[in-house]
C-alpha cells in the first residue's frame, strides 16, 4: 500500500492552495476568519506572523475568540450572531473571506445564510471533510486539510507587500 505523509499537503491540495492564494492576491478587501481550529492545529503562532507580513484584517468565531490576541492590530472582532456588530460589518464588507479551522454554524452564519458574506468569495480551510458540505455556507473553494499545512504554504508563497490592503485595514479596525 502506498504511505502518504500526512505532514504534507498532497498535489491535488497544493493547486487548490495555490487557487487561494491568487484569490487573495486578486482581493482589493480580503478578511480571514478563525476558529478553534487553528488551536487544534496548533497553528496560533505561524497565524500570528502571517497576519503581520499580510497585515490584513482578521475575525474570530466564537470557539476561535482566543486564537488571536484582541490587541492585534488585524484583529477587528467577533462575527456571527453572538458577535461583534464591527465583526460583522467586516466580513459583510469583504470580496475574499478566508475561513481556517471554523465550523460555520448557525450561531456564526445565522439563519439568512444566503446572504452571508454575500458579495465574497468563499474559501473554508477544514481537515474535517463534513465541514467543506454543510448547507449554511457554499464555499466557492472548499480545501481539506490542516490549518497549519496551510497557513505555512502561504507564509512560504507570498510575496505582495504588506501596504497592499492598509486603507481596508485601517477601516476594519476603526469600525
Amino acid at each position: 500500500p502506498e504511505v502518504i505523509d500526512e505532514t504534507q499537503p498532497q498535489p491535488h491540495v497544493l493547486s487548490q492552495m495555490d487557487l487561494a492564494l491568487n484569490c487573495l492576491k486578486q482581493s482589493k478587501r480580503p478578511v480571514f476568519v478563525v476558529g478553534h481550529g487553528v488551536r487544534l492545529a496548533g497553528a496560533q503562532s505561524e497565524l500570528a506572523q502571517l497576519l503581520d507580513t499580510l497585515r490584513v484584517p482578521v475575525l474570530s468565531s466564537l470557539n476561535g475568540c482566543d486564537v488571536i490576541p484582541y490587541d492585534h492590530p488585524c484583529f477587528c472582532g467577533r462575527i456571527g450572531t453572538i458577535g461583534q456588530r464591527a465583526g460583522n460589518f467586516v466580513l459583510q464588507n469583504a470580496d475574499t473571506v478566508i475561513f481556517l479551522g471554523t465550523r460555520n454554524n448557525i450561531r456564526q452564519v445565522g439563519y439568512q445564510w444566503v446572504d452571508y458574506a454575500k458579495k465574497a468569495k468563499k474559501i473554508v480551510i477544514d481537515i474535517d471533510p463534513a465541514e467543506l458540505r454543510k448547507s449554511t455556507i457554499v464555499p466557492d473553494l472548499a480545501i481539506c486539510c490542516d490549518v497549519k499545512n496551510f497557513v505555512r504554504f502561504f507564509a512560504e508563497r507570498f510575496d505582495g507587500g504588506s501596504n497592499a490592503w492598509n486603507e481596508w485595514l485601517n477601516w476594519g479596525v476603526a469600525m
